[in-house]
Order: C-alpha cells, then sequence, then structure tokens
C-alpha cells in the first residue's frame, strides 16, 4: 500500500525539523554553559568551577527555550517552501 504524496514530504518536514532542533539545542546548551561558566569565573576573581552544577542549571532551560524556537521556526519554514 502507498502512502499519499503528501505524507512522504510531511514525513521528510518533520525529520529535517528534528535534525536541526537537536543541533541547536546541542549549540545552544554548551553556549550558554561556557557563558555562565565564564560568568562565575569572573565574579569569583578567576577561580575555576569545580562542579557545573550551577551553570547547568541555567543553560538547560534557556537551551530548551531555543530549542522550541527553532523547532517551530523550521517547520514553518519547511512547510511553507515545501508546499
Amino acid at each position: 500500500m502507498k502512502s499519499p504524496p503528501g505524507r512522504k514530504s510531511a514525513n521528510k518536514a518533520m525529520a529535517i525539523t528534528a535534525i536541526a532542533t537537536l543541533a541547536g539545542f546541542a549549540l545552544s546548551y554548551r553556549l550558554f554553559l561556557w557563558g555562565f561558566i565564564k560568568y562565575w569565573e569572573r565574579q569569583h576573581a578567576g577561580q575555576k568551577m569545580k562542579l557545573t552544577v550551577w551553570a547547568d542549571q541555567r543553560a538547560f532551560p534557556l537551551a530548551l527555550i531555543v530549542c522550541l524556537f527553532v523547532f517551530y521556526f523550521t517547520l514553518k519554514w519547511l512547510q511553507r517552501h515545501k508546499s
């Protein structure tokens, strides 16, 4: 049984969106984590951060927000240009 022609492009768009979202999450998480660690070190007179729990707790939600935006806008762009 063959799937309808529009279904195949919708699945491809979702796959591209998922890959873009995961890449955006990984990149933004590392960037926010690096930024918060540098901020903490600057506030504590150059003392190196041994445990990054403080930075992890702040970087993770921000990265998720960026991830949601990437997902939404990628999906909207693909729907507009693929249909």
